[in-house]
């Protein structure tokens, strides 16, 4: 039954697609039409996504099947929509998002020549993400993966004459093929052997995971969920910026701010989107769950020692990206998905705000009031002692039963770790006793309220989110990462207060070169396609003919 929610939810993709398709058929040539077209499409999409909102939180899903492609009985899969919990906190995070960077974009774009191109492609993107996180069927998944990048490569490239831009667009092209490969062999696969592309129906397959045969592959007998599993949080990796598939993320500085703003508070989050959304499938791969774990962990330790070496804005704010990315990664990787979304929302409005107010930070007034203080040890152990006190009285207080919650003894972990950062500075010696008091009451509010926000994204994603198959996550693995993370931020911190050592010098050269990955990704890559016509050469020549200044671009 077609009913006037069914419809209020498809105008939240097609307004947007719309809009762009008008824009780039001929109406972006008009600057001003195209900015009050594109405006006025993100409003509306917005109202939609709210209605929407409300009609699933309030009474049932919004599910509907437009068209059957194929043989029912053969080949075949279904044109549809599919909004359910996940899908509307999603969709309201992007719509809301979206319609911020439109209108801060008009303002920012005044004056420029390709404002209304940018505006079209801006609003296919946003439409994308949206057909992306409301689609039930893993193939149209797929393809509004495919779409995402190819709109995102547009908007990376709206300066084509500057070579930072030309470069940046080249290393996401790179990283985004090899997803597109990750994602599309998981695609092979899952079809081969579930036999359906349809989402409810691999959900309900993967409910009797232990029925399935195994899979012979190169004489090898493998768990074909293992496989699966596995692709899918390859290809995840590649979308957010995972070690070591993050290098595309910091170069795209380039890019209209707007763009840095969109996709650091959305489009990034498709790879943690993509693995909750299968949950169902990604629970019953214990390979697939270790590796988030690992690499999320890694990633996150990784892009946090290099974030605190960065002197530009906008690069800094890329780094603390892929940290975040790597922290989410590891919340799905314990089973934690309700944190994991919860997460990926309070990162989203706190980035979009980041970057749109970014240019305010840089100010003379700024830096006349920052001074060179140092938080002693001493301090760290009275901030932990006092964080732990804290968020153990709190977890009485709300009778919180840690044991029952996914990753619940990690999530306390590291809210502890992050109660312990935010209090450090308020125990140094020349703090006052005032400042220490209001320091403890903020930590304990923000502990507080984040175990009740969790409370409420579990109770609204319950029927949305598969529970992890016990055991399958080592606990014995998850104690190392918190161990770990613990001592790198120890190490961390007293290499800010110890500069001029030895050791905090080398540890700084090693942050300041990124670790030296970097080089390493720049070696294979004009190894492996240096040579090539399709890419000559990967940072320089392959950008287009200098001498001509004819960009040689690819649309994709």
């Amino acid at each position: 039954m077609f009913d006037s929610f069914n419809l209020i939810a498809a105008l939240t993709f097609l307004f947007p697609l719309v809009t762009s398709g008008i824009g780039l058929a001929g109406l972006s040539m008009n600057s001003k039409k195209m900015r009050e077209l594109s405006a006025s499409s993100a409003f509306l999409v917005w109202v939609c996504a709210v209605l929407t909102g409300v009609h699933v939180f309030t009474k049932e899903p919004v599910d509907q099947v437009y068209a059957l492609v194929g043989d029912p009985l053969g080949f075949h899969f279904s044109i549809g929509l599919w909004v359910d919990s996940l899908s509307a906190v999603l969709l309201l995070l992007i719509s809301t998002i979206g319609l911020i960077v439109q209108r801060y974009s008009i303002r920012y774009l005044d004056g420029d020549k390709k404002q209304g191109v940018f505006f079209s492609w801006l609003s296919f993107v946003i439409g994308s993400v949206i057909l992306f996180v409301t689609s039930r069927n893993l193939l149209v998944l797929t393809l509004t993966w495919f779409m995402v990048s190819f709109g995102v490569h547009r908007l990376l490239l709206h300066f084509p004459e500057r070579e930072g831009a030309q470069r940046a667009a080249w290393r996401k092209f790179v990283i985004s093929r090899m997803g597109d490969v990750f994602l599309g062999a998981a695609l092979v696969v899952t079809y081969m052997t579930l036999g359906t592309f349809e989402l409810k129906d691999l959900f309900h397959i993967a409910n009797n995971a232990d029925k399935i045969p195994y899979l012979q592959v190169f004489g090898l007998t493998i768990n074909p969920f293992v496989l699966m599993g596995s692709l899918y949080v390859l290809g995840a990796m590649t979308k957010s910026a995972q070690f070591p598939f993050h290098i595309w993320l910091p170069d795209t500085m380039e890019t209209p701010t707007p763009v840095s703003a969109l996709m650091h508070a959305g489009i990034i989050n498709a790879g943690g989107f993509l693995i909750v959304r299968l949950s169902p499938i990604v629970s019953h791969a214990g390979l697939a769950l270790h590796l988030l774990l690992i690499i999320g962990g890694l990633t996150s330790l990784f892009a946090g020692f290099i974030y605190q070496v960065q002197t530009d804005v906008k690069r800094s704010l890329a780094y603390s990206t892929i940290g975040q990315m790597g922290y989410m990664m590891m919340q799905v990787g314990v089973g934690a998905y309700a944190a994991a979304v919860l997460h990926l929302v309070m990162h989203g409005f706190y980035k979009s705000y980041s970057f749109l107010s970014a240019g305010g930070s840089i100010t003379p007034h700024h830096f006349s009031k920052v001074k060179d203080t140092k938080t002693t040890l001493g301090s760290y152990v009275m901030s932990a002692v006092v964080s732990l006190m804290i968020l153990l009285a709190v977890i009485v207080f709300m009778q919180i039963d840690v044991s029952q919650k996914s990753g619940g003894y990690f999530l306390s972990l590291f809210l502890w770790a992050s109660a312990t950062q935010g209090l450090a500075a308020a125990f140094r010696k020349e703090t006052t006793t005032r400042t220490r008091l209001f320091s403890v009451l903020v930590a304990t509010v923000g502990v507080v309220l984040y175990w009740s926000f969790l409370g409420l994204f579990n109770n609204i994603l319950a029927n949305s989110i598969e529970p992890i198959v016990p055991h399958t996550v080592s606990d014995l693995l998850m104690f190392v990462i918190g161990a770990v993370f613990v001592v790198g931020f120890l190490v961390g911190e007293l290499g800010r207060n110890l500069r001029g050592t030895p050791w905090a010098d080398r540890l700084y050269v090693l942050c300041l070169n990124h670790f030296y990955v970097e080089y390493l990704w720049r070696g294979m890559v004009h190894k492996f396609l240096g040579k090539t016509q399709l890419m000559p050469s990967f940072e320089n020549t392959a950008l287009g003919d200098r001498k001509s200044n004819k960009p040689n671009v690819m649309s994709n």
